[in-house]
This record gives C-alpha cells, sequence and structure tokens, in this order.
C-alpha cells in the first residue's frame, strides 16, 4: 500500500482511466488491485467507502435504533455515483459516447435488478395475501421502469409503519439513479468543458437551497423521493471529479480532509432528524462523502482500501439490492418488525449469500458482454423470460392464497392508506 509520505505515481489521467476500466468491469473488479498496487489508495477506497455506505443502510435496515441515521449511506452511494460517471464523462481526450454510456449503465444496473424483482415476485406471489399481493404488483410495475420513486412518493413517507414490509421499497433509490443517467450526459454535452464545474457547483448549491426550503416547510415525506431534492448529491461526486482532476493536494491536507470527512459520515450516521431530511442535512453526509474521495491519502483512506472493506464495497450493489426484501419478507412472516436474534442472522446470512451470488453469477458474467450487438440477444432472451416469470407469479398467487377479508391483510388499497395511518405518520 502507498504510504501516505510518498506522492501518487500515477497521474490524475490515468487514475480516470483506470476508474473507467473499473466502472466499464462492473466497477468492482478486485483484479484492478495488482495494477493499483501503487496508487491502492487512490481508488481502492472509493470500494470502501461504497462498504460503508451499504453497511450503514443494511444496519439502520435491521434496526433503526442501532444505527437511527444509517438511511443517509444511499446518500454516500449518489455521491460516489456522480463522482465515477462525471469522471467517465469527462475524461480528457475523449467524447461522450451516448450509446456506449447507457449501454454500460444498463449492463451495471438492470441484470440484477431484474433477477431480484423476479425472485422477489415469486416468493410474494406464495406468502402475500391476494389484496397484499395485488399491492405488491402495482409497485413492481413502477419498480420495472423505473418509476418507484414518484409511486411510493404518492402515498406515504419512508419511514412510515408497515414500510419496512414492503418488498420493492428500496428500489426508490434505483429509479432516482437511472433518471439522473438519463439526462446527465446531455447537460455535459450542452456545457462547453470551461463551464462545467461553475455551472455544477452553482446548480448544486441552488438545488441544495431549494431542498431544504421545501423540507422545512413541511415536505420531507415527497422531499425524499425526488430527483430534484437528490440531485445535488450526485453533482457534488461530480464536482470532485472535475476540480480534482490533475491536481494534487498536500499530504498533510489530504489527511485533514479524510479525518474531516469522517468525522461528518460518523455524525451523519447517528445524529441526523428524519424528519428534517434531506434538505440541509443532506449536505453533512455528502460533504462528508466529497471531502473521503478528494483526499485520497491518509490513514482513513488506508482504511477504507483494505481488503474486507473493498470486498464488502464490491457486492455492495447486489447487497443493496437483496438485503430489503429479505428483511421485507422475514417481517410479513413474523408480523413484527423488530426480529429477535435468529431471524436476524438468518437475514444477514440470506443477504450475504444472495449479494455474493448475484454478484458471482449474474453482475461478473453480464460484465463479460461486450458491444450493443452482444448483449442485446442475451437482454431480449432475459426480459422475455422474466417477463413469463412475473406473469406466471400473479397468475398463481390468487389459487396458491386464500381469499381473506380486508382486516386480516397487511397493506392497504392506495385508497384506504390515509385511514391506516400510513400517509400521516413519519
Amino acid at each position: 500500500m502507498l504510504a501516505a509520505v510518498r506522492p501518487p505515481i500515477f497521474s490524475r489521467s490515468k487514475v480516470f482511466k483506470v476508474l473507467r476500466s473499473v466502472s466499464n468491469n462492473n466497477e468492482t473488479s478486485l483484479k484492478v488491485s495488482s495494477l493499483l498496487s501503487q496508487s491502492r489508495d487512490i481508488d481502492l477506497d472509493v470500494q470502501g467507502l461504497r462498504a460503508v455506505a451499504v453497511l450503514a443502510v443494511l444496519v439502520y435496515h435491521m434496526n433503526n435504533s442501532w444505527l437511527p441515521s444509517g438511511y443517509v449511506g444511499v446518500d454516500v452511494f449518489f455521491v460516489i455515483s456522480g463522482f465515477i460517471i462525471t469522471a467517465l464523462l469527462t475524461e480528457p481526450g475523449s467524447k461522450i459516447h451516448l450509446p456506449s454510456f447507457y449501454v454500460n449503465r444498463i449492463k451495471r444496473i438492470v441484470p440484477a435488478y431484474a433477477i431480484m424483482l423476479v425472485v422477489v415476485s415469486a416468493a410474494a406471489s406464495i406468502l402475500f395475501f391476494s389484496a397484499d399481493f395485488e399491492f405488491f404488483r402495482q409497485s413492481l410495475k413502477s419498480a420495472a421502469l423505473f418509476t418507484s420513486n414518484r409511486y411510493f412518493s404518492s402515498f406515504g413517507s419512508y419511514f412510515a409503519p408497515r414500510a419496512e414490509e414492503l418488498p420493492l421499497l428500496h428500489t426508490w433509490s434505483l429509479a432516482i439513479e437511472m433518471q439522473f443517467y438519463l439526462f446527465f450526459p446531455l447537460v455535459l454535452l450542452c456545457l462547453p468543458r470551461a463551464w462545467r464545474l461553475p455551472v455544477l457547483s452553482l446548480l448544486t448549491v441552488g438545488l441544495f437551497m431549494r431542498s431544504g426550503i421545501k423540507v422545512s416547510g413541511g415536505g420531507y415525506a415527497h422531499a425524499y423521493f425526488s430527483l430534484l431534492a437528490r440531485m445535488p448529491e450526485f453533482l457534488l461526486g461530480g464536482i470532485v471529479a472535475l476540480g480534482l482532476r490533475h491536481r494534487e493536494m498536500p499530504v498533510r491536507l489530504s489527511v485533514v480532509l479524510g479525518l474531516l470527512g469522517a468525522a461528518l459520515l460518523t455524525i451523519s450516521f447517528a445524529l441526523i432528524d428524519k424528519t428534517q431530511f434531506p434538505g440541509n442535512w443532506s449536505v453533512l453526509p455528502c460533504a462528508g462523502a466529497a471531502l473521503v474521495i478528494a483526499a485520497r491519502r491518509g490513514p482513513v483512506n488506508r482504511l477504507l482500501s483494505t481488503r474486507a472493506m473493498v470486498w464488502v464495497g464490491s457486492i455492495s450493489y447486489s447487497l443493496y439490492l437483496w438485503h430489503w426484501p429479505v428483511l421485507a419478507f422475514i417481517r410479513y412472516y413474523v408480523g413484527q418488525y423488530e426480529l429477535n436474534e435468529g431471524w436476524l442472522f438468518v437475514a444477514l446470512v440470506a443477504s450475504f449469500v444472495l449479494a455474493w451470488l448475484s454478484y458471482r453469477f449474474v453482475e461478473q458474467l453480464i460484465r463479460k458482454l461486450s458491444g450493443a450487438r452482444r448483449l442485446a440477444p442475451s437482454l431480449a432472451l432475459a426480459v422475455v423470460g422474466i417477463t413469463l416469470i412475473v406473469l406466471l407469479a400473479i397468475k398463481l398467487n390468487p389459487p396458491i392464497v386464500p381469499p381473506v377479508s380486508q382486516e386480516q391483510t397487511r397493506y392497504a388499497a392506495p385508497e384506504l392508506i390515509g385511514e391506516t395511518g400510513i400517509a400521516d405518520n413519519g
């Protein structure tokens, strides 16, 4: 590992080329370890930061009293995504090629996501009462179209009662990410290179201020799922990518920035008030993540670059996909939020096993497919197969699960949600 007192050997442009390679290869491959052995803290610490983010979310979802604000791990993910994507799109000497960009994003997100939807649909068809399954079916439709952030914002809060039993609630963040990826390259294309950093900086400040005003006015439930409220988090990562290109900070400054970023993240995970989030409070974890990424060297970045942290970071996407449905189904089955040690152990093991299987046999397999011509047949076949399985699950639910009265169902119909208290509690 590179000592903190040694300047990095790779130039900034070479680092971004490595980032491109890592991103196009699932952004997680440990095969780059030897290539980066002398600049490990420049790249692998970002993987370690992913691990921090997903573990914070996992701990919060297992029991929100353990890490009261662990949900801000999602915001850390957004900053990381903004950093990586901006670095790729603005690499010196290359032009933005929209088809390649979108194909790579599809390869990165859709296959594992689609498999998760299939498995969750099959499980829901067996486990859910028919009325509850109909509610699930509506959320499945929005999740498949990457519009679930709008769907879930239309009836309640992320922190509402029974929200922990909605197996696709977590797809709101992936919907926002895909929506951001859809338009962000177009924004960069429209901006001259010299304008990108100042324009993105102004947009970031303005959108953070807008979010703060919305949340302070009592609109935190809808702001939580809002693309506009989350957009400055991506943009802040983009600012780091643009602002630090070709710049090397003094070692002492890097150490200070890393420690300050870690302190901000620690405070964020423990002290943020969910009724005032995202709003002005979202600046805290996002600034912490940005500072850690910008530091690149120092004790914090070396810790993030350890093998265990990098491994968790490598499966972080699949771990995020699977941990929430596992917990949601267990809670639906037992009928309560608080899970005993046995169920928590089952949830933890199942989440990591499913994440590893998804990473090993879906993410790594798909990344080997290069080019739209090779990718298109596989995607088409997957879409047909997944559609058939989901339709079969929908047809199987009524004969498998007997009908029950409305009082016995766990979810209410959307028009009754206000009466159940979901929309009235934060």
